[in-house]
């Protein structure tokens, strides 16, 4: 494929993708965005309202609605900036909102279902939100956050060198005990490398199925799970080139869809497998630079990510061992960091055979630390 093929190729997908904004978008404080924060708000008022009262069971339901509300929060602010730091948790967002309530009343109307000045203070938190997530003074300052991870700061300037650590495994049927104990033995291998880069082969993450299928449970898990704890990371994924498959990663570019390679896979053994994958949600196309074959990968930088595309490989494995050799002979990496989730079925079994065998007649193609014995593992 020429150069010029590919970057018509990419905009048209682009151009397909493309969301029609609202024409009142960014006109009134109730944006997209915004309105989040209000939605928050507004149930954390009406819990207060019915506990100020006495009626815990009606406090109780619109406090796992706001706690549900959280999340959705972080979801969408990531869409829109890099995070320097982990999204503050549920228990000092309620906080924050308590006390951003006592500074604007004197006198608080709790006979107000809702009072109009709830759309100020919500403008107010998601302010103070994106300072937060963004390093600067805010009123989070000095909350504890029971966040894994939130006490961690970034290890190395844009300037230096990248330290990566490739994330392997099964793409189904892993215990959700153990995708915690493959975040936590991550978390571990960032700090004590010192990584920078987390890289894998471009699997995307599991789904529930718009009649309830359950999300296939797969290591890709865990990236989601790293990229909340440590958001400086730069994330890094490697993708067969054509067709578009660089661009289903991204969040405002991807769909969800069914996993058609599984359902016939698991059909020809006589039990269909119905399940769904889609997008990474912190990817999209003001964070993600993508990279044509052949072409050199930007300076790492803050915020920002990357998905190679790699050349039609004769062998689907040799895709994962393409994303070794460009960590060697592009990146600089004369080791990595490797962890794999579950042994991954035949491709991470062979990919590390063929390392070996590369080792043996003593090729300098690959980084090292990849026998069997020293890769990290998480098995079950």
């Amino acid at each position: 494929m020429s150069r010029l093929e590919h970057v018509m190729q990419v905009g048209a997908a682009l151009r397909e993708a493309a969301l029609v904004p609202d024409a009142t978008e960014g006109l009134f404080w109730t944006s997209e965005n915004e309105k989040v924060a209000y939605e928050y708000v507004k149930l954390w008022w009406w819990k207060h309202r019915f506990e100020r009262k006495g009626k815990k069971d009606e406090a109780n339901k619109w406090l796992k609605a706001m706690n549900k509300q959280v999340p959705a929060m972080e979801d969408k602010m990531r869409t829109k900036m890099p995070f320097e730091r982990p999204f503050p948790d549920k228990a000092t967002v309620q906080s924050v909102t308590k006390k951003l309530v006592n500074q604007y009343w004197l006198k608080v109307p709790w006979d107000q279902m809702n009072p109009e000045q709830l759309e100020t203070i919500a403008k107010q938190l998601w302010s103070e939100l994106k300072k937060y997530v963004r390093e600067k003074p805010s009123m989070f300052d000095g909350k504890q956050s029971t966040s894994t991870g939130a006490a961690l700061r970034p290890y190395a300037p844009p300037e230096l060198p990248r330290k990566i650590l490739f994330l392997k495994g099964r793409t189904y049927g892993i215990p959700e005990a153990k995708l915690d104990e493959a975040t936590a033995t991550a978390m571990a291998i960032i700090e004590r490398e010192k990584i920078t880069t987390i890289a894998w082969d471009g699997d995307k993450l599991g789904y529930t199925g718009p009649d309830g299928e359950p999300p296939p449970m797969t290591f890709t898990f865990v990236l989601h799970k790293l990229q909340k704890l440590a958001p400086w990371l730069e994330f890094m994924y490697f993708k067969k080139a054509g067709e578009g498959r660089v661009l289903e990663l991204l969040q405002d570019v991807g769909r969800v869809k069914l996993d058609e390679a599984a359902r016939k896979a698991s059909a020809a053994r006589g039990v269909e497998v119905i399940q769904y994958l889609g997008p990474m949600p912190f990817l999209n196309r003001r964070n993600t630079a993508i990279v044509a074959p052949g072409e050199p990968i930007p300076p790492r930088r803050r915020g920002f990510h990357v998905g190679i595309e790699i050349e039609e490989q004769e062998k689907w494995w040799q895709l994962g061992l393409k994303g070794l050799e460009i960590a060697k002979s592009q990146l600089g990496n004369d080791s990595v960091a490797y962890l794999v989730v579950g042994l991954g079925g035949v491709a991470v079994k062979k990919e590390l055979e063929k390392v070996a065998e590369s080792y043996e007649k003593g090729e300098h193609k690959y980084p090292l630390g990849l026998t069997m014995d020293e890769v990290a593992k998480v098995e079950f």
